[in-house]
C-alpha cells in the first residue's frame, strides 16, 4: 500500500499554528499563545530559542569585503591576494583580464591555462558533475536545509542521550543549549570554520560535537561544567585531508567509536578514530563527490549518497559496497529504521519515499538484501506518493522533499518540501511489514517555512520534532501518548484540540551493542 499527501488531519484555522498532539489529538492556538505547557509539561524545561535578531546580519559573508573602500594595489599583490582568499581560478581570471598592469605574455599565460582547466573539467564533469562547482554553491549542493546560507538556522542535532541541542546559525557560530542550565549557551566559533553544513554528537560522551565545515570537520569538547561561554580552538581536534572538501555530511556509529565524513568534491569518504587522529579511505570509481552518509543504528551498514544517480550501501563485515542507481537526480535524504532492516530515502528531482528492505544481520549472509524476486530483480520500491495536494486556503503539500527524519521508534516520519510552508508527519509501522499512514501537518506562523527538522533522541512519551523556522524561531512539538508517560510528566487536555483516529504504534529495541565491530574493522581492511 502506497501513501499519499490526502488523509492528514485538518489544518489549524487562519492565525493559529500547530502546537502539539497528545494521544491522536492536534492542538492548534493563536501564535501569540501558542504553548505546549497549556497541554503537556513534557517540553517546559527545553530551551528557548529565536535567533532572528542576532544572527540573520551575518549571514550574507561572501559578500563583506564589499563594505570596505577600494585601495589600489599592484597587479602581483592582488593575484596571490586573490589565490589565497578564492582559489587558483579566480587567480588566473583577474591575471587574464585586460589592464594597464599586466603585461600581454602573462594575460596570455593566463589564459591558455584557464582553456587547459575548462578543457579539463569538461572530461571530468562527464564522471563528477559537481566538479565544477566551488565554494558555497558546492557546499549547498550537498546541504539538507532550505536555502542554506540564507536562513539564521543551518542546521541543529539532538545529542543522544541528554537533553541538549546543537544549532549552527548563519554567522558560522554553533550554539549549544541545555535543559539543565538554560542561562549558558556556549558559542563555537573559529576562523577555520566557514560554510558550517552539519553538525553530529558522539554516543556514550557528554561533551564531544563533531562539525562538518569547508574546510574539514572539527570536533568540539564541550565541557557540559564549564561556564565559559566562548571556547578556544584549543578545545577543537581538527580533522582534515587534502581534497576533502567542503565536508557535507558526518555522522558517529551508534557506539561511539568512529566518525564518517563526506564531501561534496571528494569521491572518498574517511572513517576516522578520533581519539588518534587517524583515518582510512573508502572509495569508489564513479559517481562523484558524495554527499551524504549514514549509518545503519547496528552499525553492520553504511549509506554513502553521491552527487549523481548513483549511490551505495556498503557491509561493514568486510567493506563491500552494493551499487544502486536512481532513476534521476540524487539521493537528497536517507533515514533507517530502528532495526535497520529498512532504508527510506528520497531524491532531488522525484516526489516519492522509496524503500530498500534489508536481511536482519546482513553482515553474516551472501547478500545484503532479501526480497521474494531473484536478485536480478530486486529494486527499491515506493512507500509513499508525495505529488502535491491542496490542504486547504490554498496552501499545497508534497513534491521533491527536503530534509527527512524518522524517531527513535520507529513509529513517525516526518518531511519537508522544497515548495511547501508545512511538515507532514506520517505514522510508521514495521511489523508485520512496513505501513505508513498520513498522520497530522504542522504549520508555523505567517510567511515561515520549515528550514530543518530533527527528532529528539531522549524523548521517552512518544516522539518530539524539532523545527527550526525560516524567522530564526526554533518550535519543539512533541507528540505524546499517555501509556509511555511517567508518574513525573503529565498530561493536560484542553477543548482546542482537534481529534483524529489513534492507530496501532510498534515498541522497537534499541541497537545493539557493537563493540566487537572495532576489531573486524581494521582486519576488514587489511584485507581489502
Amino acid at each position: 500500500m502506497v501513501a499519499s499527501c490526502a488523509g492528514f488531519s485538518p489544518l489549524p484555522p487562519e492565525g493559529c499554528v500547530s502546537v502539539c498532539e497528545i494521544d491522536g489529538k492536534v492542538a492548534h492556538k493563536p501564535f501569540e499563545s501558542a504553548n505546549p505547557a497549556e497541554f503537556t509539561n513534557t517540553v517546559v524545561t527545553h530551551p528557548v530559542i529565536s535567533l532572528s535578531h542576532d544572527a540573520v546580519h551575518l549571514a550574507a559573508r561572501e559578500d563583506a569585503r564589499h563594505v570596505f573602500l577600494h585601495v589600489e594595489e599592484k597587479l602581483l599583490k592582488r593575484i596571490i591576494s586573490t589565490w589565497y582568499e578564492q582559489g587558483t581560478v579566480e587567480a588566473l581570471e583577474l591575471a587574464a583580464t585586460p589592464n594597464d598592469q599586466s603585461g600581454y605574455i602573462l594575460q596570455m599565460s593566463a589564459r591558455i591555462a584557464l582553456k587547459a582547466i575548462h578543457a579539463m573539467s569538461l572530461v571530468l564533469n562527464s564522471v563528477y558533475p559537481h566538479f565544477g562547482e566551488r565554494g558555497q554553491h558546492l557546499t549547498a549542493s550537498g546541504a539538507h536545509s532550505r536555502s542554506l546560507h540564507h536562513n539564521p538556522v543551518r542546521c541543529i542535532a539532538w545529542h543522544p542521550h541528554i537533553t541538549k541541542i546543537a544549532v549552527a546559525v548563519s554567522d558560522d557560530s554553533v550554539r549549544v543549549y541545555t535543559a539543565m542550565s538554560p542561562g549558558l549557551v556556549p558559542t563555537l566559533r573559529s576562523k577555520g570554520q566557514r560554510s558550517v553544513s552539519c553538525l553530529a554528537w558522539r554516543p556514550h560522551s557528554a561533551s564531544e560535537l563533531a562539525v562538518g565545515c569547508h574546510a574539514g570537520v572539527l570536533v568540539w569538547q564541550v565541557d557540559p561544567k564549564s561556564v565559559v561561554t566562548r571556547p578556544s580552538i584549543s578545545c577543537a581536534t581538527v580533522l582534515k585531508q587534502p581534497g576533502h572538501s567542503p565536508v557535507s555530511s558526518v555522522q558517529w556509529n551508534s557506539t561511539g567509536t568512529l566518525l564518517v565524513s563526506a564531501a561534496t568534491g571528494d569521491t572518498s569518504m574517511y572513517i576516522w578514530d578520533v581519539d588518534l587522529q587517524e583515518s582510512i579511505p573508502l572509495r569508489r570509481v564513479g559517481g562523484g563527490g558524495i554527499s551524504l552518509v549514514s549509518w545503519s543504528p547496528d552499525v553492520h551498514k553504511l549509506l554513502a549518497a553521491t552527487t549523481s544517480v548513483t549511490f551505495r550501501v556498503w557491509d561493514s563485515s568486510n567493506w563491500v559496497p552494493e551499487r544502486w542507481r536512481v532513476l534521476s537526480g540524487h539521493v537528497r535524504t536517507a533515514c533507517w529504521s530502528p532495526c535497520s532492516t529498512v532504508l527510506l530515502f528520497t531524491t532531488s528531482e522525484e516526489s516519492v519515499v522509496y524503500a530498500l528492505q534489508f536481511k536482519p544481520n546482513c553482515a553474516q549472509l551472501d547478500t545484503m538484501f532479501y526480497s521474494d524476486t531473484p536478485v536480478s530483480e530486486q529494486a527499491a520500491r515506493v512507500v509513499i506518493n508525495l505529488a502535491q495536494e491542496e490542504v486547504g486556503n490554498g496552501t499545497r503539500i508534497g513534491g521533491t522533499v527536503l530534509s527527512m527524519v524518522w524517531d527513535r521508534l520507529g513509529r513517525h516520519l516526518a518531511l519537508i518540501f522544497e515548495n511547501s510552508p508545512l511538515v507532514a508527519i506520517y505514522r510508521t509501522d514495521l511489523v508485520p511489514h512496513l505501513l505508513i499512514t498520513p498522520n497530522c501537518l504542522v504549520k508555523g506562523a505567517s510567511g515561515e517555512q520549515p528550514t530543518t527538522i530533527a527528532f529528539q533522541n531522549n524523548f521517552d512519551v512518544g516522539a518530539c520534532l524539532t523545527i527550526a523556522w525560516s524567522s530564526g524561531r526554533i518550535q519543539y512539538f512533541p507528540i505524546v501518548y499517555q501509556e509511555l508517560k511517567n508518574p513525573n510528566q503529565s498530561v493536560r487536555h484542553n477543548a482546542s484540540m482537534q481529534y483524529r483516529p489513534d492507530q496501532s504504534f510498534l515498541e522497537t529495541s534499541m541497537a545493539p551493542d557493537a563493540s566487537s565491530f572495532m576489531h573486524s574493522f581494521q582486519d576488514s581492511f587489511l584485507s581489502y
